[in-house]
């Protein structure tokens, strides 16, 4: 098997359209994962051709710090959690929808977990949506949040995950420009593409057994990236809706 998952919280509250998952179902996906042999690699080993799963989270809320280095530790996994350099200590804003406004990890935090194995890359600076703002703006975006999260952890940052999965090709080629050396989206990408990658999202509707048809290699690999993207058209609601109220920037 070879895949990219993408969760985006572990907690234990209820979360709009299922993006946040309990720690005994996380768990349960990685025992399942372990139980049909299959083995965990970072997305180094994953862009360098590597067989193998990758789990990476996008946003960076604080809940992670509460609960993912326990199963870091009991598993042995290297996840990737694509934060927003902005928002680093802060409460989400972007998102209009109740329940969604969650606090992100801190500095100090993001450091103590860069300590134990997990890798950290950028899901840019305020989370803007790519397929709305102007080219400068993009690239304040990419190039701002590099240089943020590089002086935090002293590291060069490798790996950028577009907010809201959306990304143009102009915006690919300035992330790699930047000095990352692939960038990712949210959904699978019906062929490949030079710098860009794409991630099997899991929601809470997942049971584990869903998680091996979230490959290209599936037999049902075209039915779960339908899904996918399905649930990717949703995230256009916030968009709109602050449009509507006049809180878009």
């Amino acid at each position: 098997m070879r895949s990219i998952l993408l969760y985006h919280n572990i907690a234990r509250r209820l979360s709009p359209f299922g993006s946040t998952i309990p720690p005994s179902m996380f768990e349960t996906h990685l025992k399942f994962l372990i139980s049909k042999g299959i083995r965990f690699i970072s997305l180094s080993e994953y862009i360098n051709g590597e067989e193998g799963v990758v789990i990476t989270f996008d946003d960076g809320f604080e809940d992670l710090y509460i609960f993912l280095p326990e199963f870091v530790e009991r598993y042995r996994f290297r996840p990737t959690i694509f934060i927003v350099s902005g928002f680093l200590g802060k409460t989400n804003t972007w998102d209009i929808w109740p329940g969604t406004g969650l606090k992100h990890l801190n500095r100090k935090q993001v450091i103590e977990m860069r300590k134990l194995g997990i890798e950290f890359g950028s899901h840019s600076h305020t989370h803007i949506d790519f397929s709305r703002a102007g080219m400068e703006r993009i690239r304040e975006e990419i190039i701002t949040s590099r240089k943020v999260i590089e002086d935090i952890l002293g590291e060069d940052i490798k790996f950028f995950s577009f907010p809201f999965g959306r990304w143009r090709r102009e915006a690919v080629d300035i992330a790699l420009d930047s000095g990352y050396i692939e960038t990712f989206t949210s959904v699978p990408i019906k062929r490949e593409q030079r710098g860009i990658s794409g991630r099997w999202g899991v929601y809470i509707i997942d049971p584990p057994e869903i998680i091996k048809m979230k490959q290209r290699e599936s037999s049902f690999a075209n039915l779960e990236a339908a899904k996918l993207r399905f649930i990717n058209r949703f995230s256009n609601g916030t968009y709109f809706a602050k449009k509507i109220l006049g809180t878009y920037q």
